[in-house]
């Protein structure tokens, strides 16, 4: 059984908020929950903690830009309740933010992280690779940018792309992949003089033993 994608949400554009909280609906087999944040205002700033249906989320990853102000983080949670539950994302102060959740069926449960990366940089394109390791994972990223409107790169499918006062957040996702290896994931249209940060996972198939 390969990877399905099964469903989006989004948290919107949320300003000065130290917790944000939205709907998600989960269904299928072998599941995993991805949540996404984007952070965008306040230097020295974190997820506290995720929840859905009140199940904490595990942390993989967080990267961040130079100044501090703009921020990625992915969380994930492996075999989430099915039907419509609420996701919260506490935050460790208020501030600028956008959260994004995503669903799959056919997810590896012993084993769902395949590989990650991340990075920051300014201007033009936010850029990142990341190098599968098994065959048919599906790549996964979040970007977070102080420019106010920003583009997908080619072969990604976009899942949510959202604009606010201080600047986006956006996700998409890309595959499976197979044979396993390199994968960029991208994002342009991005100001010369605009921060940005990008984290990227893949995950793998439940056929992965």
């Amino acid at each position: 059984m390969g990877i399905l994608f099964d469903a989006a949400s989004n948290s919107g554009y949320n300003s000065a908020l130290s917790s944000i909280s939205w709907s998600h609906t989960t269904s299928g087999s072998e599941r995993l929950l991805i949540v996404t944040v984007s952070m965008l205002s306040v230097a020295a700033s974190s997820v506290s903690s995720i929840t859905y249906n009140s199940v904490n989320l595990t942390k993989l990853r967080h990267d961040v830009s130079v100044s501090g102000t703009i921020r990625t983080e992915i969380w994930y949670l492996g075999a989430p309740t099915t039907g419509s539950n609420t996701v919260v994302v506490t935050l460790s102060v208020a501030l600028d933010s956008i959260a994004g959740a995503m669903s799959f069926s056919g997810v590896n449960q012993i084993s769902p992280v395949d590989a990650q990366n991340g990075t920051t940089g300014v201007g033009t394109t936010a850029t990142v690779a990341v190098t599968t390791v098994n065959d048919n994972a599906v790549v996964v990223d979040v970007v977070s940018t102080s420019d106010t409107a920003i583009t997908v790169g080619a072969g990604q499918t976009q899942r949510h792309n959202i604009t606010g006062t201080l600047g986006s957040g956006a996700s998409s996702t890309e595959g499976p992949h197979s044979p396993a290896g390199s994968t960029t994931m991208s994002w342009s249209n991005i100001g010369a003089d605009d921060s940005w940060t990008i984290s990227v996972m893949s995950i793998n198939s439940a056929a992965y033993i």
